[in-house]
């Protein structure tokens, strides 16, 4: 798959979460950043909240192994928890507070729920690097 092919359908799959996040008014702007840049993070967002766009930096999934140690085994490859992590926080973005660890574990939490739910609906439709769709052919996925 090509970067653009990535990035349409990365494009595609943040449509559908807006939709569901009710997010629709919001600009989501894709792009790849390299690997140095996102240190451990597969994926980043910057928000503005007055002109409600957010850009999300996503690791090409070539740098993705160099830092899939770090997540539970075939997250770091599954852009479509990525995305509604993300956007998750422009969700909650209002509530920051002096313990960011709380906002991540919601955005972990229920990004999971999303995504899960989404996929038992909506089977081969989805942002899964190759080798996380080998995994969840042999049945050790969501």
């Amino acid at each position: 798959m090509t970067n653009v092919e990535l990035k349409e359908q990365l494009e595609t799959q943040i449509a559908y979460w807006q939709k569901i996040l009710r997010l629709q008014d919001w600009l989501v702007i894709v792009n790849f950043w390299p690997h140095a840049a996102l240190g451990s993070r597969v994926c980043q967002a910057e928000i503005s909240r007055n002109s409600k766009h957010v850009v999300l930096s996503f690791r090409l999934p070539e740098d993705i192994p160099a830092v899939a140690n770090d997540w539970p085994e075939g997250e770091a490859e599954d852009y479509d928890l990525s995305i509604v992590h993300e956007l998750m926080h422009v969700l909650v973005h209002d509530m920051q507070s002096k313990e960011e660890w709380a906002e991540e574990q919601v955005c972990n939490i229920i990004a999971r729920a999303l995504v899960s739910s989404y996929r038992q609906r909506q089977p081969g439709n989805n942002c899964l690097t190759d080798s996380v769709r080998v995994t969840r052919q042999a049945g050790h996925y969501l």
